[in-house]
C-alpha cells in the first residue's frame, strides 16, 4: 500500500493519478480512429465510451485485447457482442510501442545528437 504523508502531497498524487486514468480512458478512442467498433460510426470523445468486449461482470479484464471504443448508445450492457446483436469490426489489440527517439528531432543540426537519432 502506498502511504502519502501530507494532504498537499496526497492531493497532488490524486490529481496526477486522475489525469493518467483520464488519458488511459481515451487511448482506445485514438487507437480505434475515434470510431465505434460495433457500428463504424465516427464519434466525438463525448459520444463514445470505453467498452469491455467480455464484460467485467463475466470475468473480463482491463486489458487492451478486451477494450474497444464504442458509442454510448450501443446498449450492450453486460452482454457479449453477439448476444446484443453486435459484431466487432476489428479485433482489439495493444498499440505498437514507439521508441521515444522517434519523437526527438535535431532541429538545430547538432552533430553530437546524430549519434542518437536516425538521421
Amino acid at each position: 500500500m502506498l502511504r502519502v504523508e501530507s494532504r498537499k502531497a496526497k492531493s497532488a498524487f490524486t490529481s496526477s493519478l486522475n489525469h493518467q486514468l483520464s488519458t488511459i480512458n481515451h487511448q482506445p478512442a485514438w487507437c480505434d480512429g475515434n470510431c465505434c467498433q460495433y457500428t463504424g460510426k465516427s464519434l466525438k470523445l463525448e459520444e463514445g465510451s470505453l467498452d469491455h468486449v467480455l464484460p467485467r461482470s463475466r470475468g473480463g479484464n482491463d486489458e487492451w485485447e478486451n477494450l474497444v471504443w464504442s458509442s454510448k448508445d450501443s446498449r450492450k450492457g453486460n452482454r457479449l457482442p453477439h448476444e446484443a446483436g453486435l459484431k466487432l469490426l476489428s479485433v482489439p489489440r495493444a498499440p505498437k510501442e514507439l521508441p521515444v527517439t522517434a519523437l526527438i528531432r535535431n532541429a538545430h543540426s547538432v552533430a553530437e545528437w546524430k549519434l542518437f537519432l536516425n538521421e
